[in-house]
């Protein structure tokens, strides 16, 4: 087993500390406009739907950007110990990360949202809180790398989905506030709630290293570990 062939799994990670997730809800909405110049940036390299998708379901907020000088607002300082696990739970020393990504979902969005796969190579993901909803999984016809892969995004009626299988695969949660792995180059993937959301119940965090780690044994042995959650490519 490599990593290549694992869709999605939980991580086998340490538990996340004690954090107020309320806290964390306001420091989302008292920063998303002054943070909105990353989005912006974001958008203009092609890297974010934000601007183009009829379904977008997420707010976008960075905590971390090391192009915008490391951490954003005084995000590290108003919860440490959550600052460094988001990174130190995937084996990362902070001086390895890109950015940190969080994406509370809008409180304006039923049904699925959008299918897609997003551009970071490492697919390290955690969930702060996900009370509302399912994320669900579309494997590849063909199965790509990191070497050569295409981007996958229903931008509106019109797109094609001929790349994907017709099959939804549900990712099952081993906790709400989890760390997982979601395969950007064999996958795509969409969230699907019933009814409007309220409140922020549901805020996911991509953590993007500057180089993806050599060593994949921290998600393939949590594929192993987790057999009952992971979805693999050839089952």
């Amino acid at each position: 087993m490599t990593i290549n062939d694992i869709c999605y799994t939980p991580l086998d990670v340490s538990n996340a500390p004690d954090y107020s997730i309320d806290d964390v809800k306001t420091w989302i909405t008292e920063n998303t406009e002054t943070l909105q110049q990353c989005v912006d940036d974001l958008c203009k390299r092609g890297l974010s739907g934000q601007k183009d998708v009829d379904k977008y379901p997420w707010r976008l907020v960075f905590a971390y950007w090391n192009e915008y000088g490391g951490w954003l607002n005084d995000f590290n300082k108003k919860f440490p110990e959550l600052s460094r696990y988001m990174h130190e739970a995937f084996n990362l020393k902070e001086d390895e990360l890109e950015s940190i990504l969080l994406l509370p979902m809008n409180n304006d969005i039923t049904g699925y949202g959008f299918w897609h796969n997003d551009g970071d190579k490492a697919g390290y993901r955690m969930y702060l809180n996900n009370d509302v909803g399912s994320l669900f999984l579309r494997k590849t016809k063909k199965p790509y790398d990191s070497n050569y892969w295409v981007k996958i995004k229903e931008c509106d009626d019109t797109w094609s989905d001929s790349e994907l299988e017709r099959t939804e695969h549900e990712c099952k949660l081993l906790s709400s506030n989890q760390c997982f792995y979601l395969n950007n180059f064999r996958s795509a993937h969409a969230t699907y709630v019933e009814e409007q959301p309220k409140d922020l119940p549901r805020i996911a965090v991509i953590i993007n290293p500057k180089e993806v780690p050599i060593d994949d044994s921290l998600v393939v042995n949590s594929a192993k570990k987790y057999k009952d959650y992971a979805i693999m490519y050839y089952e």
